[in-house]
């Protein structure tokens, strides 16, 4: 007779089998000279090794709300938090989903990184520390576009 044993992990944000991470919701608004922006793409980028990369995207009013792989929330931990807005000559952000495409359409190999660089690469600046309980994480940051 053969008997199997599965035990449960503690302390984890997901377990070996590799099931998502435990999300909790964490909304915020990003502003620029005190100015909200829409379609700044939001990325917080685990400190931890082992964490989940998570992305959101700023609507009209500067609000965002961030997921994983297409469920709401964020797991709790340290982050780095990347931004980037990137647009065409006329202006018009480049959206999330354009952003995150496996297939990079000419629209999004043309548009211009707007963010300035101390927000956009892995060395960036801006830092977020999730609670158990989610929370709201809001950035203020300073200009100029470039």
């Amino acid at each position: 007779m053969t008997s199997v044993c599965i035990v449960a992990g503690c302390g984890s944000n997901a377990d070996p089998i590799n099931l998502p991470p435990r999300l909790q919701p964490v909304t915020g608004t990003i502003t620029i000279d005190g100015k909200p922006l829409s379609g700044i793409v939001v990325t917080f980028v685990p400190i931890a090794e082992g964490g989940s990369m998570t992305l959101g995207e700023t609507d009209m009013d500067g609000n965002y709300r961030l997921s994983y792989v297409g469920m709401p929330g964020c797991a709790p931990g340290e982050y780095r938090v990347m931004l980037s807005y990137k647009t065409l000559g006329d202006g018009k952000s480049i959206s999330l989903d354009t952003q995150s495409s496996l297939i990079i359409s000419t629209e999004a190999a043309q548009a211009a990184e707007r963010m300035p660089e101390k927000y956009v690469s892995q060395a960036t600046t801006l830092k977020a520390s999730i609670p158990a309980g989610g929370g709201v994480i809001d950035f203020n940051l300073t200009g100029p576009l470039r």
